[in-house]
């Protein structure tokens, strides 16, 4: 009874933390890339260029970026990072902590890159999304955002056994669930 009340405990502690995560590190990198990524071009051309081979064959960066670009780089990668490490976190978390940095290091490596590209890349998708109305027009995606969100809510109530919370009067964790 005591384990599976710890497991009931771990479970919803990290829940918790990936909704706390998820609310301040998601909306850092879509304003910050949606800043930044029109630019990014400019960026990745001066970083070719920046790179140079002599002819004894000593390779040489020269990277020059402003305080500004440094600053929104470091951000949207700190953020990428604490999202997947919480995204990982919280599926080892489920499968009873098997996939524990300290029990098994080399799967937690790769579960947390598996979830930094998949952040990466679903940030990237609502950051195209964003820029395709135009610059400055970001209700649209604040828009897309909330129906995904009631979608994904929906289908987990469908997909999950949460229904037992509604039936057995635990009304807030089975909202704290869905969400």
């Amino acid at each position: 009874k005591a384990r599976k009340y710890k497991r009931c405990m771990d479970l919803t502690s990290s829940r918790a933390e990936l909704m706390e995560v998820s609310i301040e590190d998601t909306f850092e990198p879509m304003i910050q890339g949606y800043i930044i990524l029109p630019s990014i071009f400019g960026i990745t051309s001066s970083l070719g260029k920046s790179i140079t081979m002599d002819a004894d064959g000593t390779v040489a960066f020269g990277m020059e970026f402003t305080t500004t670009e440094i600053g929104q780089m470091i951000s949207v990668l700190t953020s990428f990072i604490s999202l997947a490490w919480c995204f990982s976190e919280y599926n080892s978390v489920q499968k009873n902590m098997y996939l524990d940095i300290s029990g098994s290091p080399f799967s937690r490596i790769i579960m947390f890159l598996y979830m930094f590209f998949q952040v990466i890349a679903r940030l990237t998708a609502f950051l195209m999304f964003t820029l395709y109305w135009g610059p400055g027009v970001y209700y649209p995606v604040i828009i897309f955002i909330f129906i995904h969100t009631k979608i994904a809510g929906l289908l987990h109530i469908i997909f999950s056994h949460d229904w037992a919370y509604w039936r057995k009067g635990k009304y807030l964790k089975f909202f704290h669930n869905v969400i």
